[in-house]
């Protein structure tokens, strides 16, 4: 049976089964989002059309505080899997 994405876009958008998880994913993807909300605090929200539009800041600060959400998601998440 073919999914939506198949349908809508064709048979290359089969979904492939996902890779077995292992303790390291998870610092893996907290490290990753780390460096992204550095880079993006450095390099946006600190640049100077960002001093001067406050919407614009505040966008990128949202963006940043839903990454850290995720952050602390992917920590919590695996201390549960560790102690269980």
């Amino acid at each position: 049976m073919s999914t939506q994405l198949e349908l809508d876009f064709g048979p290359e958008f089969t979904s492939e089964p996902l890779p077995q998880l292992n303790s390291g994913h998870y610092l893996e993807l907290m490290d990753r989002l780390y460096i992204m909300m550095n880079n993006l605090n450095d390099h946006a929200v600190m640049h100077p059309l960002s001093d001067n539009y406050t919407e614009i800041k505040s966008l990128l600060l949202l963006a940043m505080d839903k990454m850290w959400e995720a952050y602390q998601l992917i920590g919590n998440i695996e201390y549960t899997n560790i102690n269980k």
